[in-house]
């Protein structure tokens, strides 16, 4: 069975019983991030708290280490919940190729897997490595350092993203273009910042002029006339793109033709092989070729009283692992491969 046909199975390991207080986040390396009483720990895939509720904030578990905050203190635990490394900084970030964003003092740089200062506090701002580099910025220009420390990519730019399939967003003067990781413009900054986004599956969604278009790694517009066709267009992942006309959403392909019909309220990127998609204020699961995997049966509303958006109470399957909440109890769904 090739990978279009495979069969995408979906088990109840844990009915919706659990009694969180806010969203779970997804799961990494078992774990997810939950809380209760205003503090947060970690569960495991049986629901229960292998780490307990103790931290005023946690992010996901990386390379076995998450960053955490407690009594206005940052650190990283492991997945005993014991602090592998104590930080008295302003701001931690998660680990990406083994080095970790901090600040201290207003200044950014990065730790290794120990504690040890790898790269100063020097920047005025800095994001996580992805293809071996990172994105900092000083003075109100931004560039790229590689994890010695090395400035690869000169601070010119007004704002950076991260590199995704070889290349990274950059804007100067207000416009959006790409480039590689020797520093080289290989597409022009001609693009709206607003309404782009990085690369994915070799092709990104850009923006000109109101128009609404996806370009090859050469620059080269693949799919036209999206903002003619529908109201809204998100990212490609995992080769479809979710669109929406007239207040429904489907999915199209890299070539632009709709591969699962626009029926759903609302429909999220492709995560596992499987979409997050609303019908009827219920959400659940599709698969490529549109099937339901995991019925319409899920929460989908306000999430918390200052938020005034709606949310699907479903996340991407990551490891296997989803947590779902249904009539505000969650529970934890698993993924199998007929």
């Amino acid at each position: 069975m090739d990978e279009k046909t495979k069969k995408i199975k979906v088990n109840t390991i844990v009915k919706p019983s659990l009694d969180f207080q806010y969203i779970p986040a997804v799961f990494n390396d078992g774990l997810a991030g939950a809380a209760k009483n205003d503090k947060y720990g970690f569960i495991d895939k049986t629901g229960e708290f292998a780490v307990p509720c103790v931290y005023d904030f946690v992010d996901s578990f990386r390379y076995g280490l998450a960053c955490v905050k407690k009594d206005g203190k940052w650190g990283y635990i492991d997945k005993t919940g014991e602090f592998a490394i104590s930080c008295d900084t302003d701001v931690v970030g998660w680990f990406s190729d083994g080095l970790a964003h901090i600040q201290q003092y207003g200044k950014s740089g990065f730790i290794d897997n120990t504690g040890q200062i790898i790269i100063p506090c020097i920047y005025d701002g800095a994001g996580f490595f992805s293809d071996g580099l990172a994105q900092v910025g000083k003075d109100g220009k931004c560039g790229f350092i590689n994890k010695s420390g090395e400035l690869v990519v000169d601070l010119v730019y007004d704002i950076t993203r991260i590199f995704s399939d070889g290349l990274a967003g950059v804007v100067k003067d207000g416009k959006l273009g790409f480039i590689d990781k020797t520093g080289e413009l290989v597409i022009p900054c001609i693009y709206d910042e607003d309404g782009s986004d990085n690369f994915s599956n070799g092709l990104a969604r850009v923006k000109k002029d109101s128009e609404v278009m996806f370009i090859d790694k050469t620059g080269r517009t693949v799919i036209d006339g999206i903002s003619e066709k529908y109201d809204k267009a998100g990212a490609l992942r995992e080769g479809l793109i979710a669109v929406t006309k007239d207040n429904k959403s489907g999915f199209i392909d890299s070539t632009g033709k709709i591969v699962i019909d626009l029926i759903y309220d609302v429909a999220y990127v492709f995560s596992s092989g499987l979409a997050v998609t609303v019908k009827d204020e219920k959400s659940g699961y599709i698969d490529k070729t549109g099937e339901i995997i995991v019925p319409f049966e899920y929460d989908y509303g306000d999430w918390a009283e200052h938020h005034d958006f709606k949310w699907p109470f479903i996340n991407p399957f990551r490891e296997g692992l989803a947590a779902v909440r249904k009539d505000g109890k969650w529970g934890i769904l698993e993924m199998v491969e007929d």
